[in-house]
Formats: C-alpha cells, structure tokens, sequence
C-alpha cells in the first residue's frame, strides 16, 4: 500500500464519530486514559488492596508500641509474651460511583465528535470531583482528626488570625506547628508510646493557594540569591513548603488545609477497580453506551497521622 504525504492539516486519517461506533473500545481507552493519576484519594491514601465482599475492617489509632516495655531475661528464664492493644474497630463499605456516555444515531449520521468528546470530559471532571467529594468526607469533620486553629500557639490558646489577613498572617508558624503536632501524635493513654508520622504532604483549595501567592510575609524569605524563587515571580507554588509537598484541589474546602504523612492516613480498597466498558449499540432506540465506573471504599485508619488547619481564610 503506497504512503500518502501529508501537506496540511487536512491530510491524513481522520476520526468520525461512525468510525467510534464501529470500534467500541477507542471511547473506554480514553476515557481510562483522560481518569489516570488524576484522582487525589490515589495520591493521598495507600492501596488497601481489593474487597471482594465491599467492606473494609480495619482499626482506627492501633498503636505501634506493645503495652509494656520488654522483659529482662534470667537464666532458663523465658521471654514475657507481648502485650498488645487494637484500635478501634471500624467498617468501610464500598459505593459504586460511575457515568454513561451515550452516542445517538442522529450523532453518529452528523458527526458531532464534539458532542463526544464533551461528554468524556464531563465524565472525568465529574468522576474526580465526586472521589475527590469522597476523600472529603472522610477528613472533613472526623471526630478522629486533630484541628490547629491558623493563628493559635500550640496549646490553642492566643487569638486566631486568617492567612487573608497579610499584615499579621503567621502562615509558616501555623504549619510548622501542625507539623510539630503530628510529629509528636502518642497513644493518649500511653504518652511514651508515639506513633512514629513524619508528615510529607499538604494539601488546600486553589483561593488558599492564590493566598499563598499573594502574601508578602509569606514571600519574604525569597530574597537575593533566592529572588528568582519568589512567588510573585514564578506565579505558582513551590513543589514543596517546608518540606511538605504541595497538592491543590479546586474541590477542597475552602479556609481549611490538610497537613498529613501521605499513604499513612488512610486507605482506598477496591471492589472493582476503574473501568469503562466498551460501547454497546441499542438497536431499538439507536444509540450506543459506555459506562465508566469504580466502586471502592474509602477508611481512615489512622487519623493521628494527620491534621486540619482551620480558619485559614473567611
């Protein structure tokens, strides 16, 4: 078969939407493809592994230490047997979260690819927010979860300020001190028996971010041979603020930022993995359909190893 020169943009192979319906998989590979390291549950919680029955057991808080310290060992003496404590008992249950694509007939005869592509992108956005809604509600408002109000000393006394108040934000002093507090997270009733969290990760909404930018108490530590650095300058955030990198989320909650040792936190099991199914034609009412799914369970096992700024913003 003799190649064809391509002269301009015209030339070549073109996509139709007629040409989809006649592969069913070229829609679910994209839609796979448009999903992939995109969600922030995946980047924030650990794999828990898969759930074939769509619940989770776990113990929230167990601690790391036995209840007592070891047992020194006399001669034909034995070893103490080690004592250990559970956390709390908690269940995660799956939901299945997902979105059909749908291509009529009228679509396929007219070649609205656009109306197909939009449709995928909605998809995703819409996918990522809900997982993102998700990951939400197991961190927002947990009773479990330590809170630091933006302002406070460490003990919470002295009055709070905003990150938006820039002539008397302490926004670095806020960090390192929920990173002091989850640093130092102990078994409440064994205070010598820490947990052991480095936290690596923070996470805020995209206005906090902007705040961030704009703050020139924040900003001032980027001088002389750091100048180039300024955030002013660059326009965007640092890929790590105090040794914690940075994730932002236009779904997070405004006014409230996350401080946590990712992949510690907390887990996403899957009851079935992320999947789009390939595109099946209905010929009584001439259309063809994808769905894409995933149906997973979201539990936070040790919420010590995490702490929410709050009041960060109005």
């Amino acid at each position: 078969m003799p190649l064809q020169a391509i002269v301009s943009a015209s030339d070549g192979a073109r996509v139709t939407v007629n040409a989809l319906t006649k592969n069913p998989t070229v829609i679910p590979r994209r839609i796979i493809s448009m999903l992939q390291n995109q969600f922030l549950v995946d980047s924030l919680l650990r794999n828990g592994g898969s759930i074939p029955g769509g619940v989770a057991e776990f113990w929230e808080s167990t601690p790391l230490f036995a209840n007592s310290g070891s047992a020194i060992k006399e001669e034909f003496g034995e070893y103490k047997i080690v004592e250990t404590s559970d956390g709390t008992p908690s269940i995660a249950v799956s939901v299945n979260r997902g979105l059909g694509i749908i291509i009529s007939e009228d679509m396929r005869r007219r070649n609205q690819l656009d109306r197909v592509n939009q449709q995928m992108t909605q998809v995703r956005n819409t996918l990522i927010r809900d997982w993102d809604l998700a990951l939400q509600a197991g961190l927002i408002g947990n009773p479990s979860i330590p809170t630091h109000v933006a302002g406070t000393a460490i003990d919470g006394s002295g009055t709070a300020h905003m990150w938006t108040d820039q002539t008397n934000a302490k926004i670095r002093s806020d960090i390192l001190i929920a990173k002091q507090l989850v640093t130092e997270a102990a078994v409440p009733t064994q205070a010598d028996n820490w947990f052991g969290f480095m936290p690596d990760t923070m996470v805020m909404n995209t206005s906090d971010a902007f705040t961030l930018l704009n703050d020139p108490n924040f900003n001032n530590v980027y001088q002389w041979n750091l100048a180039d650095q300024n955030l002013l300058y660059t326009g965007k955030l640092p890929n790590q603020i105090l040794d914690l990198d940075t994730m932002v989320s236009r779904t997070w909650p405004k006014g409230t930022v996350l401080i946590c040792e990712r992949n510690t936190i907390g887990f996403i099991s899957d009851e079935r993995g992320l999947q789009s199914t390939p595109l099946v034609e209905n010929p009584d009412t001439e259309v063809w359909r994808s769905n894409t799914s995933r149906i997973s369970a979201i539990g936070i096992d040790q919420p010590l190893a995490g702490i929410l700024i709050t009041g960060v913003s109005s």
